[in-house]
């Protein structure tokens, strides 16, 4: 059993962004010896090979639209694929019954310091699909067959606009100093992130209250 007096308090980190969960999310997987990660659908084997197979495919597939991402600008169609994904997941992140729905306020008992004591395995078992809830925008990416793209397009939206946003991080802060060609490629970078913000403003209130919607439970910022 967990101890729940040991749990740190959920907090809000960098931005969920990729495939990458909250401190407190992967703090649970790896306590609670459980499968979360990325999405359902990812690294699962059969005795052939070919889910590890499928799953790698995926991972090269994003890495390869993230690299995209740095250097080209998103476009409308891009923030529509994920405001439309965000608005289904919020549905059933709102509407949830069962065990989602304990799971739900569970994690929210949680981040309010209850209950006290030990988690018992009931418990530990939701706060596992509590996680998963949370990334539950990837399960339906992935059902529509869109998972690769939509990964690279979250991971570049939740980097710039929402309650998770980090501010004071700085992309740099190496010890050794860069390149000309390394200058160069950051200029371009940030040359298509300012790019992007100006494309997200008008979007930036309807993202963050689905943000919020979909996996606000996590750090007691709505949600559920």
């Amino acid at each position: 059993m967990l101890d729940i007096g040991s749990l740190p308090k959920m907090v809000g980190t960098r931005g969920i962004t990729g495939r990458r969960a909250p401190a407190m999310v992967l703090f649970l997987c790896a306590a609670m010896a459980a499968g979360c990660g990325h999405s359902s659908t990812a690294g699962t084997s059969g005795s052939d090979g070919s889910g590890t197979a499928g799953a790698d495919s995926d991972s090269s597939a994003e890495q390869a639209a993230a690299n995209a991402l740095k250097t080209t600008p998103l476009t409308q169609a891009d923030i529509d694929l994920y405001t439309d994904i965000m608005k289904t997941a919020a549905d059933k992140v709102t509407n949830a019954t069962g065990d989602d729905r304990a799971a739900i306020d569970l994690m929210k008992k949680m981040n309010s310091g209850q209950p006290s004591g030990t988690v018992t395995p009931d418990q530990t078992a939701l706060l596992v699909r509590g996680t998963q809830l949370a990334q539950i925008d990837e399960q339906i990416a992935a059902q529509r067959g869109v998972q690769p793209r939509y990964d690279a397009i979250r991971g570049v939206i939740e980097g710039l606009v929402g309650p998770m946003v980090c501010t004071s991080c700085s992309g740099d802060g190496g010890a050794q100093p860069a390149s000309a060609a390394q200058q160069q490629e950051w200029a371009a970078e940030e040359a298509v992130q300012k790019t992007d913000l100006q494309l997200l403003q008008p979007n930036s209130a309807e993202i963050t209250n689905l943000q919020k919607q979909v996996r606000g439970f996590l750090t007691n910022q709505g949600g559920g």
